[in-house]
C-alpha cells in the first residue's frame, strides 16, 4: 500500500476516486475536470494498493492553527483493512503542529475517538445549506 499525497499526478487514479465516491453513496459520475479541482483545492491523501486508489482523505487548514477533515473514505470493497486507519494517521503526523477537527457522521465516532480525536459536539453545532443546481 502506498500513500499519495498532495502535489502528484492524480491522473491515474481519477476513475478510482469516483468508484470510491459512488460505492459509499457520496455522488454519482463526477467529472475527472470536477475531482481535480476538488483535490487541487484541498490538503489531500490517496490509499492506493495494487496501482488503484482504495481510499481517499480530503481535508483544508491553514497548516498553522487548524485542520479540517472534510471526507474521509474507503471504497466498500476495500473497508476494514487499514486503509482509512493509514490515512488518518498519515494526516495526524503531518498536521500534528495544527488542532485537527473532524465533522463525522455518528455512527464513525469510535473510528475516530481511536486517534484520541474528542467528541466536541456539545460545543458545536453544524450547520449546512444544498449545492445549487
Amino acid at each position: 500500500m502506498e500513500i499519495i499525497r498532495n502535489g502528484a499526478d492524480l491522473s491515474a487514479y481519477l476513475r478510482n476516486i469516483n468508484d470510491i465516491y459512488e460505492s459509499n453513496g457520496w455522488g454519482r459520475g463526477y467529472s475527472d475536470e470536477k475531482i481535480r479541482k476538488m483535490f487541487s483545492a484541498s490538503i489531500y491523501r490517496l490509499a492506493v494498493a495494487d496501482g488503484a486508489a482504495v481510499g481517499l482523505l480530503r481535508a483544508y487548514g491553514d497548516n498553522v492553527v487548524e485542520t479540517h477533515v472534510t471526507e474521509l473514505a474507503v471504497h466498500k470493497n476495500h473497508q476494514g483493512k487499514g486503509y482509512g486507519s493509514l490515512l488518518m494517521k498519515d494526516l495526524l503526523d503531518a498536521f500534528s503542529h495544527t488542532a485537527v477537527y473532524v465533522m463525522a457522521f455518528s455512527e464513525n465516532r469510535g473510528f475516530f475517538e481511536r486517534f484520541n480525536l474528542k467528541d466536541r459536539s456539545s460545543k458545536f453545532t453544524v450547520y449546512a445549506v444544498a449545492a445549487r443546481q
